[in-house]
């Protein structure tokens, strides 16, 4: 469900008056419904296990690209991960799709992932065996 929100402080939300920014993912009641659940759920527990599955899965990425030349740099924080590459990442993102596993490419050539929150260790072992394949 998207959703955006924009917070802003000292003198940026003076310059901001009602109805001065809008978007494409405010104020909609069902998208608005879904974040609060979520927000809901939000615990320190939660929060730990996504710093968890973010470390783990940086570990996983960084052995499945070391040593492939086309591969420029992989960064990210928690669950939100990127592996830029010196080539195109296209065929990358169709590659992936095609065996059941959803990435973007931002910038023409940074494959990026953004796994839920709630990420399994298998939904993680099938994701890096998909990645494995695709960027052999």
């Amino acid at each position: 469900m998207p959703i955006g929100a924009l917070l802003a402080s000292g003198p940026f939300a003076d310059v901001l008056q009602p109805g001065d920014h809008g978007t494409t993912f405010g104020g909609n009641p069902v998208c608005s419904a879904a974040a609060l659940a979520v927000l809901k759920l939000l615990s320190p527990a939660m929060l730990k296990s996504v710093q968890t599955q973010g470390r783990d899965l940086m570990r996983d990425l960084r052995l499945l690209v070391e040593g492939k030349t086309f591969v420029k740099e992989l960064r990210g924080m928690g669950l939100m991960l990127g592996i830029e590459l010196t080539v195109p990442g296209a065929p990358y993102v169709e590659a992936c799709r095609t065996q059941g596993l959803l990435i973007n490419c931002t910038q023409g050539n940074v494959l990026r992932f953004l796994p839920p929150l709630a990420l399994s260790a298998a939904e993680r072992r099938f994701a890096l065996n998909v990645l494995k394949e695709v960027l052999r």
